[in-house]
């Protein structure tokens, strides 16, 4: 990551390593974060709040049984405990024309692509929402397990622990 100033306040600039889906996500969701503020920037009269319709959901994703934890390449063994739940959160908005999007964020460190068009098919089949209006991000947390096939490589798994990420994820 660059780092830089705007106005004094430092921000960050992603790699230009980013993969191209990548990046098309990292801008939708970009877009739908700007249009929520936006949206909630605005008076009653002019945000036409009344046809607009948001919900929410939660789900606990924290692993039943002790498992590798992503983003720890020195570690030589699975979690030994757990002391906060992941979820994994949603929202779906729909605007006055009965459009939505859906924006899913996963307490993970990252997912694999086939993990990403695996959530978005199966969310689009659900909901009936494009899976191009099906916004996924994680938290980047270094407390989640190995998902996928996410920084699968920076360990020496046995079989049995490759089969438990294939069960989880």
């Amino acid at each position: 990551m660059l780092k830089s100033t705007r106005m004094g306040i430092p921000f960050f600039i992603p790699s230009l390593f980013i993969r191209s889906e990548e990046k098309s996500l990292l801008l939708k969701s970009i877009t739908a974060i700007s249009c929520l503020i936006t949206l909630f920037s605005m008076t009653p009269s002019q945000s036409l709040a009344s046809e607009w319709r948001v919900g929410t959901a939660k789900e606990v994703i924290t692993p039943d049984e002790p498992m590798w934890m992503s983003g720890y390449g020195s570690r030589n063994r699975p979690a030994d405990g757990k002391i906060s739940d992941l979820w994994a959160k949603v929202m779906t908005i729909e605007d006055h024309q009965g459009t939505r999007i859906i924006l899913v964020t996963l307490d993970l460190i990252g997912i694999d692509a086939a993990t990403t068009d695996a959530i978005k098919n199966e969310a689009a089949r659900h909901t009936g929402v494009s899976v191009d209006q099906i916004a996924i991000s994680t938290t980047h947390t270094h407390s989640g397990p190995v998902v996928g096939t996410n920084l699968l490589s920076m360990y020496d798994l046995d079989y049995s622990s490759l089969r438990q990420i294939d069960r989880y994820t």
